[in-house]
């Protein structure tokens, strides 16, 4: 298992227990589970940001409430609590932001998961619904059985172990070059010290190395799993009843329509110079609608549990 990296504690171990391939029962049964903790997570981010929000509300009607010959009330200690209070909000409402984000895609890779195997005709492979599953290791045979790191991916790390010059930041203290590693931290291996100046490059374990290993850049750049193009959403979709085709057909346009926004967001801030009113007004739409991409995510997972069974009877699986 791959040493403890940097990092306040160390993650859940999963469960060896549980069958290689799950029946359908079984797999509503876990999806169902993913739901129910799901729901509970983006609730919490609600209720979090809605602390946020009213601190903020409060602080500015303080701070508008003061006058130029009474600046002295800042600074009383039950003023200076609430600022406290403002920024450990704001901390809280995004750390839980974050790890719902992590969760809610790994909830929707499971529900894509299953959907592939029933469209398949098969039944899913437990170990694929669970890897990647944040704040958990999974055992060593259970790491090797996910998809591998690409070549693609895997090639400039080697050959960057391979050149044996240390090159910016040195090597750590395990001997590895600091750069062969966070190369290879971007794309999901794992480098390890090997014998004189050799590197290892193997398939990393943590949570966030296998999230990076099963999704790359639709993970590294937004935030999201790997979800079956437009093209796959077509084929997946084909001999279903109309009703669970149409919920199926919106819950990814929804997200695909979230993602395009967010694109599009980052193609703004990297324009340089002022903005014009209209590129102002578009950016703020967008953000917005941005900002709904891990709820979208949470409604594509539902959407795709709920027509499981459809796929299931019109395949054979």
């Amino acid at each position: 298992m791959d040493a403890t990296p940097p990092g306040p504690r160390r993650p859940h171990r999963a469960p060896d227990a549980g069958p290689e391939h799950l029946s359908g029962a079984e797999t509503d049964q876990v999806l169902a589970a993913m739901a129910e903790a799901g729901g509970a997570l983006l609730a919490g981010c609600q209720e979090r940001r809605r602390r946020a929000d009213a601190l903020d509300e409060r602080r500015e009607a303080l701070i508008g409430a003061t006058s130029d010959l009474a600046l002295g009330a800042l600074y009383d200690p039950a003023t200076v609590r609430l600022g406290l209070d403002q920024r450990l909000a704001h901390r809280a409402a995004r750390e839980h932001e974050a790890a719902t984000c992590e969760y809610v895609a790994w909830w929707a890779d499971a529900t894509v998961t299953a959907w592939r195997a029933a469209r398949s005709g098969e039944r899913p492979r437990r170990v694929r619904l669970i890897g990647a599953a944040p704040e958990c290791l999974l055992a060593d045979e259970e790491l090797a059985s996910l998809p591998a790191v690409g070549a693609e991916a895997r090639h400039p790390v080697g050959l960057s172990a391979r050149l044996g010059t240390a090159g910016p930041g040195g090597r750590g203290p395990d001997g590895v070059p600091v750069a062969v590693a966070r190369l290879a931290a971007r794309h999901g291996p794992a480098v390890r010290p090997g014998a004189v100046t050799e590197v290892k490059v193997v398939d990393g374990g943590w949570p966030e190395d296998r999230r990076r290993r099963l999704w790359g850049d639709a993970w590294l750049t937004h935030r999201v799993p790997l979800l079956p193009d437009a093209g796959e959403v077509a084929r997946l979709t084909e001999g279903l009843p109309e009703t669970a085709r149409e919920r199926l057909l919106t819950v990814a346009h929804d997200v695909a329509e979230a993602l395009a926004a967010a694109c599009r967001v980052d193609e703004l801030e990297e324009t340089s110079g002022p903005w014009d009113p209209e590129q102002i007004a578009e950016h703020e739409a967008l953000d917005r609608l941005a900002d709904e991409l891990t709820a979208r995510l949470a409604a594509y997972a539902l959407g795709v549990t709920a027509c499981l069974p459809a796929v299931r009877a019109a395949h054979g699986a």
